[in-house]
């Protein structure tokens, strides 16, 4: 956004206030500009929050959090897991998030996978790389 000080409200000139006789006088400089910050601050609620971080050795740990557990009882079905597993290694995990409209958010090996709650959405997860989670999430 580019501020000009003539047609932008939120930029003033420092000023000095002299309490005289007649009554206050305002002396504007004829120096430097200065933004009036409009933004106000918060601060996120603390919330806590559950959280599995995908492994190559925990896919269907995860998957099973997520999604329930998958019925392997056939070999052809023990076969394919193992397909599924492979393709996560080397794809990610697919995750449909209600924060990315339903569509579809890959966690990759390494990432955390964090689980919510709301009443709106009920309980739902979202992924999280590992930097990020790092930063924003203390581990209880």
């Amino acid at each position: 956004m580019k501020c000009t000080s003539v047609k932008d409200p939120n930029i003033i000139k420092p000023t000095l206030l002299v309490d005289t006789k007649e009554g206050f006088k305002v002396y504007e400089s004829k120096t430097k500009e200065t933004k009036i910050n409009i933004m106000e601050k918060a601060q996120k609620k603390p919330v806590i929050v559950e959280f599995i971080q995908l492994k190559e050795d925990n896919i269907l740990k995860v998957y099973t959090e997520i999604n329930g557990k998958p019925n392997l009882k056939h070999p052809i079905a023990e076969d394919k897991w193992y397909d599924y597993e492979d393709i996560v290694k080397k794809e990610g995990l697919k995750l449909k998030t209600p924060e990315s409209g339903g569509e579809t958010q890959i966690a990759s090996i390494g990432d955390y996978i964090v689980f919510g709650f709301t009443k709106e959405l009920g309980r739902h997860c979202w992924p999280v790389k590992p930097s990020y989670f790092e930063n924003a999430y203390i581990k209880l």
